[in-house]
Formats: C-alpha cells, structure tokens, sequence
C-alpha cells in the first residue's frame, strides 16, 4: 500500500544488514524505519532538494524495548516539520487499513506550500549549507530526542 501511494519510494536507497533494496527490506522491517523513508520522500515531493539521508537506532539494552530514534536531514525546517506530521498520519492509516483517511494530493499541495513559506518567512533560517553537520555528525546532540516513539 505504501508503495502505490509513493511510488518514488522504490528508488530510495537503504543501507541494511542483508544489502536489500528498500522495497525488499520493507516486507519485514520496523515502523520507525518506514516512518523515516516517508519523511524524506515527503519532502522530496515537496520542495526539490539535495539527497537527504536519514538513519533509524534502537538499542533495548539501555533503552526500553520498543523505543526508536529516528533522524533524518532537511533543509527546510517548517516542511521538516510538516512532513513528519504527514507522515504519523500516513502510518496510522496504514496501520488501519484506512488510506481514504489521508487525501495524499492534497497533503502534498499543502506541503508544497509550507516548503514556499519556510523559504519566504523572515526569521526562519536559510536552509543550512551542505558543510552543516550531517545526520552521522549530529547523532550525539540528538541521541536524547526521539522523533517517534513506538513503545508496543
């Protein structure tokens, strides 16, 4: 289902332990691994952009089981922002089976706009430049901020 609504998901690369493609490691991977997928390629439908790379962690041994910390890049906060939103609803529906729940062009037309905004806003930052820290270089300072939580 997730794969008819984004199609584009299909060329997404994904570095994993058995070197499949993301359409292959879908079949059995966790939530908060799709749920980082769908933020990127939300933001690529929304506002053309420099290859954003995103990584998914758990580690239950310090952590509660069931706890995951997703990261992902951005260059435009307030889409950033909108886009992980879109995404939990995406999820949700998903997981419901529900897919009329979220009218997906419209959401992206909404998106679209917010990226115009972020652009347009003063006192909104510039996108960062590209020798910003990267998701590996900022995995430290956020390691304590979890952008989604699936404690099931």
């Amino acid at each position: 289902m997730l794969f008819r609504l984004f199609p584009h998901l299909v060329h997404h690369k994904c570095d994993n332990d058995h070197g499949y493609t993301f359409r292959r490691e879908c079949r059995s991977t966790e939530i908060p691994h799709l749920f980082e997928h769908l933020i990127i390629e939300l933001q690529a439908q929304a506002q053309p952009t420099e290859v954003l790379r995103g990584e998914t962690q758990w580690n239950w041994r310090v952590d509660p089981r069931g706890r995951f910390y997703v990261f992902v890049d951005y260059e435009n906060e307030l889409l950033a922002l909108g886009a992980i939103r879109l995404a939990e609803r995406v999820i949700r529906a998903l997981d419901r089976r529900d897919l009329e729940e979220v009218d997906t062009e419209k959401e992206l037309e909404r998106l679209r706009e917010v990226a115009r905004l972020g652009r347009e806003l003063p006192g909104v930052p510039p996108p960062p430049v590209r020798d910003e820290p990267s998701v590996e270089e900022e995995r430290t300072a956020w390691s304590s901020v979890p952008l989604f939580s699936d404690h099931g």
